[in-house]
């Protein structure tokens, strides 16, 4: 668990990333990034939202780098690389809040009904393809389990019912999530 100190800095270094790109100025090195939990190897995800609407969302399920680097690469990745939305641009930037999810390390689960919607983010592979939800997700949109695993299959590009597959196989994490206030 972050301190509320420690995540109003993640959430700095986030934002301090952005600005910077979006400025053509050097990434800024974080203040905090010989301080535990910090420099510790963690998994991250940083969604941005405009006026309540997903304006980009990009992270890592597996910890390679410290936390810091992976929400400072995360959130440029999500500002700047989300092929869903074009490049976030300088007048959007004070449109945007920044959330990030601290994770937990994924573990296998024997069926898809070990997974506990808010509780669990998912991750769903079935051959060569694979999705994952955030714990958010499904809060908020509403979605009941069976829902939830439906709209995951289809984020996989598979049929909507291919999570009741025998080949289908899941994991769960937990995160950590918060955010700044929306503008």
């Amino acid at each position: 668990m972050l301190s509320p100190d420690e995540r109003r800095a993640a959430l700095k270094i986030a934002r301090d990333a952005i600005a910077s790109r979006l400025a053509g100025k050097p990434l800024p090195p974080p203040e905090i990034s010989e301080i535990p939990p910090f420099n510790n190897l963690a998994a991250s995800f940083v969604t941005l939202k405009k006026r309540g609407a997903l304006r980009g969302c990009i992270g890592n399920i597996v910890a390679r780098m410290p936390l810091w680097s992976s929400i400072q690469n995360n959130a440029l990745s999500a500002a700047f690389g989300d092929p869903r939305f074009p490049e976030l641009s300088s007048d959007e930037f004070d449109d945007i809040s920044i959330e990030v999810s601290v994770l937990s390390k994924p573990h296998p689960i024997s069926s898809y009904r070990e997974f506990i919607v808010g509780k669990h983010g998912v991750i769903m592979e079935l051959g060569r393809a694979g999705a994952v939800f955030l714990p958010q997700v499904a809060l908020e949109q509403g979605w009941g389990p069976e829902e939830t695993l439906t709209h995951l299959s289809l984020k996989a590009g598979l049929r909507g019912d291919a999570w009741r597959s025998d080949d289908a196989r899941f994991e769960v994490f937990e995160a950590e999530v918060f955010g700044e206030v929306e503008p």
